[in-house]
């Protein structure tokens, strides 16, 4: 397995000073007398790792390296990226063995620094770590990157080697979407075009369940309905009859025909529709694999072997889902398949996959284990938000690294999907986005190091405060004992991490921070964007103190829930938000908090409350509704 490792042998030192404190003063006063060297026949990403270095030295230090061709003479002092002539000419000996495609090595050499990989993209991402390691520049998203300011940069000896340790990251982010943050954070894409790589995208048209868009039922039930699933003796659309072979061959056709938009494309997905009825084929075929199997993955592997035959020039990927997640006993995966193990949607995020004692882990554990027997090529799609409830908070920062160990290091799987939330919006995008990649790359990464990086980077001065509010919301949801999953309805932690007495911390933080940075306005936009959450739950929240206080102005303790949340009660029992942040007195109704809410996501680009279908402004009219109804 390749594990991530970074030897450094010595640090950076930023300095106005000369090189008396290092080996290799790269820039002096604004000025530097280093070049940087790359291959007269450099690929197009050796090139931009060459760009790159130049633009960021110069942003750092006001100093601009030309980019020579080793068609020229060597030089005294070079920044060598990428394999050149001059490696040999200078008597520079350095080794990429075991590097694979995407590691690299950083090393400085006499009066050079060279930045070798055995693939260009390596070399881009070579660069892209010495910019953030020893220079200090960081991309905390794809529109906010930090660059320190020094007059002189002065490097000391550097030997960093570093290899994944998970080779195809993936993430599902909509920064990741971006093209130089994506290769800046060294990831992978299933279904973008391979940026790195220069070539085609790897996945092909076709990455998730795939029944219904190969031979779509509009087109075929009518027609054939032998192609579909037999249940109760009737036909019906939602899945295939893997069994029929005029099926399997119209499959074959029509699989083959998408292909050809994507040629290059090598992996390609042969997977059930997701339907969460058991609607599996139940003809006496069907029915006797699976009997012999002891799952209805037994007729869907003997399927999907069956196409990866037909395309042994590609890998057939299909999903371990809902009713597919029993390995079948006595059929094996072709060498071309790749399972796709979707078995974290159901487990609790609150503690760690290794060590959780919920029936669900332990039988994941056991079905994982299991493919493990069967086949090595196994990709985890994990789930890091909740779908159903996008804006709401989610305390899951505490086992992300737990949970990636454990199929990286114990298990020894090297490629993971990480989905969180693809469309703008949700809790934490950016820094979710940002400590997955750190922890695919290497992870044994510090996170908390990586987190404080982050928090104090991108929210300035209230980075501390937000981080308070994620480690009492991380505590408050071990302790409440109640299973965190990616499909909670947020009342379901009325009573954990969401009670109203916690509520009232959060937003105590979230005032503190607020006032932190009041008279920077990028940063304070940025705080209060990452407030939404946390007032999407005190929306949902004033639904439970309703319901538990029949009216939220009955009683003194009705009050005193509400005044928990953050509000404070009016005449006729209406529930008035208390924000003195967002500019509110506490004669103010809750009503403007949802205006403010819906306000503040549609400026920021903010569609999407739910994976589907809850929009924006359905959850306005839906909440409006319920108000007018119950809030009198």
């Amino acid at each position: 397995m390749l594990v991530a490792s970074a030897v450094i042998t010595a640090v950076l030192l930023l300095t106005d000073s000369c090189d008396t404190y290092g080996q290799l003063p790269l820039v002096k006063n604004g000025q530097s007398n280093y070049s940087i060297v790359i291959s007269v026949d450099a690929g197009p990403l050796v090139v931009k790792a060459a760009s790159e270095m130049d633009k960021y030295i110069k942003a750092v230090s006001g100093a601009d390296l030309p980019v020579m061709r080793d068609n020229a003479a060597a030089s005294g002092k070079e920044i060598l990226v990428g394999n050149s002539a001059h490696l040999k000419q200078l008597g520079i000996n350095v080794s990429t063995s075991g590097l694979g495609d995407d590691g690299f090595l950083i090393q400085t050499v006499n009066n050079h620094l060279v930045i070798i990989a055995n693939k260009d993209k390596g070399v881009l991402y070579g660069v892209y770590t010495f910019l953030e390691s020893y220079l200090g520049c960081r991309m905390y998203s794809s529109d906010v990157v930090t660059i320190p300011k020094k007059n002189s940069i002065t490097l000391a000896n550097i030997k960093d080697r570093e290899v994944p340790g998970v080779q195809y990251r993936d993430l599902y982010y909509s920064d990741t979407y971006d093209e130089t943050y994506m290769n800046w954070q060294k990831l992978d894409h299933f279904d973008a075009p391979d940026k790195i790589a220069g070539t085609s995208r790897l996945w092909g048209e076709i990455w998730s369940s795939s029944f219904s868009y190969v031979l779509p039922a509009k087109t075929y039930f009518q027609s054939h309905p032998e192609y579909f699933s037999l249940n109760n003796g009737k036909r019906t659309p939602d899945q295939l009859c893997l069994t029929d072979d005029n099926m399997f061959e119209e499959y074959v056709k029509n699989f083959a025909a998408l292909m050809k938009r994507y040629p290059d494309s090598k992996v390609w997905s042969v997977a059930a529709n997701d339907n969460l009825k058991e609607n599996y084929c139940h003809c006496d075929r069907c029915e006797a694999i699976n009997k012999k199997a002891g799952s209805p993955m037994g007729t869907l592997l003997t399927f999907v072997n069956k196409i990866a035959a037909r395309f042994p020039d590609k890998t057939i990927a299909t999903q371990a889902y809902l009713h597919y997640e029993e390995p079948p006993q006595g059929i094996t995966p072709a060498r071309n398949v790749m399972i796709v193990e979707c078995g974290p949607y159901y487990l609790s995020r609150a503690e760690s996959y290794a060590t959780a004692q919920s029936n669900e882990a332990k039988t994941f554990r056991r079905r994982l284990d299991e493919w493990l027997t069967l086949t090595k090529n196994i990709r985890i799609w994990d789930y890091v938000t909740d779908f159903p409830y996008l804006m709401c908070p989610f305390p899951n920062f505490h086992t992300l690294q737990p949970n990636i160990k454990y199929f990286a290091e114990n298990k020894n799987i090297n490629n993971l999907f990480e989905q969180g939330n693809i469309a703008p919006g949700g809790e934490f995008p950016e820094l979710r986005a940002y400590l997955l990649a750190k922890l695919l790359w290497n992870p044994d990464a510090d996170v908390d190091k990586i987190m404080n990086d982050f928090l104090n980077g991108y929210y300035g001065q209230a980075g501390p405060y937000i981080r308070q509010y994620i480690d009492l919301m991380a505590t408050s949801v071990v302790k409440s004992n109640i299973p965190l999953l990616s499909q909670d309805h947020p009342h379901k932690h009325y009573k954990g991490y969401l009670a109203p007495a916690l509520l009232k911390s959060y937003n105590d933080f979230f005032d503190k921070a607020e006032s932190a940075v009041a008279n920077q306005p990028d940063v304070l936009e940025r705080v209060k964007v990452a407030r939404l959450p946390l007032m999407y739950a005190m929306l949902e929240m004033s639904k439970m103190v309703q319901i538990s206080q029949k009216t939220l102005a009955a009683n003194n303790s009705g009050n005193n829930n509400a005044r928990a949340l953050g509000f404070s009660s009016a005449g006729g029992g209406q529930v008035n938000f208390n924000a003195r942040s967002v500019g509110y007195n506490s004669d103010e109704s809750i009503m403007k908090l949802l205006d403010y809410f819906v306000g503040m996501c549609k400026k920021h680009g903010i569609q999407k409350m739910a994976e589907y279908p809850t929009t924006v402004d359905s959850f306005n009219k839906d909440f409006t509704k319920y108000a007018n109804e119950k809030f009198k």
